[in-house]
């Protein structure tokens, strides 16, 4: 039985021809020479002499054109201001947003960022912002050609206490970063909250024995409150069931290794507990850790 292919796929506006495409991924550029709606139809001839159609619209409005803020794309790992979203159309490079971090974001916003990824890799992200309230909830997503990818899961905001009073929220991200050029879109799925900054960091690999700095995880659960603290930053308002994930590298493993945890708490009953998951995805637990109700102690 022959395998039917394409042969060639044929684009027309308006009845005018503008593309004939012989070759995958099949993409064109199409400049409009008026504004208002316009009819597209794809026809698509396979090598069996086959013809199918496609018929759509779009509409063509006047506006300023995409670009990245100020002409700059921001390199990654690096950091974005929040407010230097893509220039362009409302509903084509952001919607509903607005260029002021004292203004709160919106159910529904969203705001696109032409990046340029420098490395291939997992990242996390970490998200500089402030909230009088919990309830806040947002997502970084990017649209490919046929698909739409979501680098996070919808991450809840906590309270920071005042709209001034911004703080780092550390996001895992669930999909690695490809180098090249990207526009991600970050949407709000719940606004009322302020936004000043996003970094994007390589995860890092930590080599054992040595130290493990609390924010360098690789995943974790959802959202995790980082903040200020013991001469650098700390992991606060631990929830139950919260996890994260490290990246690790054992240099011995034929060697016994113990374990220093600087710590504090202000409740009876805290604990956490350390498990290793090796390339096969098998855990071993290591350790259940109780936390004393005390200021910065160190245990062992």
């Amino acid at each position: 039985m022959e395998t039917k292919t394409i042969e060639k796929i044929e684009l027309y506006v308006d009845n005018e021809l503008i593309a004939t495409m012989t070759e995958a991924p099949y993409v064109t550029e199409y400049t409009a020479s008026s504004v208002g709606q316009k009819t597209l139809k794809a026809v698509v001839t396979t090598t069996d002499g086959s013809t199918y159609e496609r018929l759509s619209r779009f509409q063509v409005n006047r506006g300023t054109s995409r670009k990245p803020y100020n002409d700059v794309v921001v390199e990654l790992p690096g950091t974005i201001k929040a407010q230097e979203y893509d220039e362009g159309m409302t509903g084509i490079a952001y919607y509903n947003a607005s260029r002021s971090t004292t203004t709160a974001t919106k159910d529904g916003q969203w705001m696109e960022y032409t990046v340029d990824v420098k490395e291939d890799g997992m990242y996390t992200m970490e998200v500089e912002l402030a909230s009088t309230k919990t309830g806040g909830a947002f997502h970084l997503s990017e649209y490919g050609l046929d698909n739409l990818t979501f680098f996070t899961n919808i991450t809840e905001v906590p309270t920071t206490s005042s709209t001034t009073d911004f703080q780092t929220l550390r996001c895992p991200m669930t999909e690695p970063l490809t180098a090249g050029r990207h526009v991600f879109c970050l949407n709000v799925d719940k606004g009322g909250f302020y936004i000043k900054s996003i970094t994007f960091k390589l995860a890092p690999v930590i080599s054992m024995p040595g130290t493990l700095e609390v924010e360098d995880f690789y995943l974790c659960s959802n959202g995790i409150d980082l903040i200020p603290g013991n001469g650098g930053t700390v992991l606060s308002n631990t929830a139950k069931n919260e996890w994260l994930e490290y990246t690790v590298n054992i240099a011995q493993t034929s060697n016994k290794y113990a374990y220093e945890a600087t710590v504090s708490s202000a409740v009876d009953g805290s604990s956490f507990k350390m498990t290793l998951i090796d390339d096969n995805g098998n855990e071993k637990s290591l350790s259940t850790v109780t936390v004393p109700t005390a200021a910065w102690i160190t245990i062992k």
